[in-house]
């Protein structure tokens, strides 16, 4: 294809345009001056030489007083307007007037050419009030700028829907020439250059549909949309060709996901659900499928996660079986032999946590009041009904603690006659030398006064490993 083929109606009519119409200025300059030195031969030339000799300086003078000097001032007025009036149709031809406005932008340079004419023979008032009427004439010109371009596009844009590739092509281009930034303009010329190909797929996409090939009209309605992606004929059949196509797949997805449910595989059945789902989102028929599948689900889990639970009971995880039961109550808060289970399984927590905080800290069981609590602990533990390895090594133990705790030792406590001793848990000692006391093993406190001196502060361990335990307490420090 050459080049002249690939230019539209307007382009190559705006250069013919411009061929035919140069440099109209230029020829009636020219054709006024032919005229001039015409009108000279004839008229004035004859009476130059008849009256040559009858003129002098004075006659001179007289004849140039005669021009009108309020006319004179005028030109630097008139060739000033003449300037702006060049610019400003400049400008509406750079915006296209040619083709949205001629008649306009003939009337104005019909104006500019009247006033060239009168500049010319020096009618300075007459080419200014030429020039100004011009200008006058471009302002409302310039002002319908924006809605012109607004006007275009859209002329542009309903061709463009109506298949009108060249009509189209031509607003835009108008578009282009008052606003060669437009963002719609450049897209809906790029659209329009590609239109007819868009036409073509669209149409054998729709052949296609027709012929109920609803994989190739897919395909070819996709190719159509990845040229022009906003062309609403392919957008329209490539929606209802995956409609159809996947009517086929819905029903397929809905059956695998029922299978997928009697064999337990629910993510299987999530997944094959969630395919359907994407094709007909609204269905009423994936909603109940769902629902199924979530109670289905959630029974399979609810009885999963009890025999977990009883699995964790038996080899005494009372932690982890109390959180399966939770996770139950969350699926189900409603099962109140669940809600046993757990008060059985918080017992056996509460128990173990107690039995091993008396066996870890041994040390405060010198204290008659844990000490107490220790032995009803350890007999609460030896009346389960159910005693398990884990629980027997636990009472083992505290047994072989509180029989430790419960056997007094024997302390020396060794001060200076001259401070006042006190044990807590024991009671005030006074003052001695040397006194041998009978302590249970755990955690003392020992305090010694002295007036003049500072108290002393003393903690110690009686320890059922050391035969022989010396404790000393003196105040050493005067204040």
């Amino acid at each position: 294809m050459n080049k002249t083929s690939d230019k539209t109606v307007f382009k190559r009519k705006l250069e013919d345009q411009r061929k035919q119409d140069t440099s109209p200025k230029v020829v009636k300059i020219v054709l006024f001056s032919l005229i001039t030195i015409l009108l000279a031969v004839i008229f004035v030339l004859p009476n130059f030489f008849e009256n040559r000799n009858s003129l002098d300086n004075s006659n001179i003078e007289e004849l140039a007083s005669t021009q009108d000097d309020s006319v004179l001032k005028m030109r630097p007025l008139a060739k000033t307007a003449e300037y702006e009036l060049s610019d400003k149709i400049q400008y509406l031809i750079s915006k296209g007037i040619d083709f949205w406005g001629a008649e306009y932008i003939s009337e104005i340079t019909d104006l500019r050419d009247q006033g060239e004419t009168a500049f010319l023979i020096e009618q300075y008032d007459i080419a200014l009030a030429s020039y100004r009427k011009a200008l006058d004439l471009t302002v409302p010109l310039e002002i319908s700028i924006p809605n012109r371009l607004i006007d275009t596009i859209s002329q542009g844009q309903s061709s463009l829907l109506m298949g009108k590739r060249e009509d189209a092509l031509n607003f835009f281009e108008i578009a282009l020439l008052i606003e060669p930034n437009s963002t719609i303009a450049k897209n809906g010329f790029d659209r329009a250059l590609k239109l007819n190909e868009v036409i073509a797929l669209t149409s054998l996409g729709q052949q296609y549909f027709n012929n109920e090939k609803y994989e190739e009209s897919i395909i070819t309605f996709k190719e159509a949309l990845i040229i022009d992606f906003q062309w609403q004929d392919a957008i329209d059949g490539l929606a209802l060709s995956i409609e159809r196509f996947d009517e086929q797949q819905f029903n397929h997805f809905l059956s695998s996901g029922y299978k997928f449910i009697r064999e337990n595989n629910f993510n299987e059945s999530r997944k094959a659900f969630e395919k359907a789902t994407e094709i007909f989102p609204l269905s009423f028929e994936i909603t109940q499928a769902i629902d199924e599948l979530n109670n289905s689900e959630r029974i399979y889990k609810i009885k999963t996660l009890r025999y977990e639970g009883l699995i964790q009971e038996t080899k005494e995880n009372w932690t982890d079986a109390k959180a399966k039961y939770s996770e139950i109550l969350q699926l189900d808060p409603n099962i109140d032999s669940v809600r046993i289970n757990i008060d059985r399984v918080n017992k056996r927590i509460n128990l173990k946590n107690e039995m091993e905080f008396f066996i870890n800290n041994s040390d405060k069981l010198n204290d008659e009041e844990k000490f107490s609590q220790a032995t009803l602990n350890l007999k609460k533990a030896e009346n389960m009904k159910i005693i398990g390895p884990k629980l027997e090594e636990q009472i083992n133990k505290l047994k072989q603690v509180l029989i430790i705790a419960a056997k007094p030792l024997d302390v020396v406590f060794i001060s200076d006659t001259q401070t006042n001793v006190t044990i807590y848990k024991v009671g005030d000692l006074g003052a001695f030398d040397k006194k041998v006391l009978e302590l249970k093993p755990g955690q003392y406190t020992g305090i010694g006064s002295r007036r003049g001196f500072r108290d002393v502060r003393l903690e110690f361990l009686v320890s059922p490993e050391k035969s022989e335990q010396i404790i000393r307490i003196a105040c050493k420090d005067p204040i």
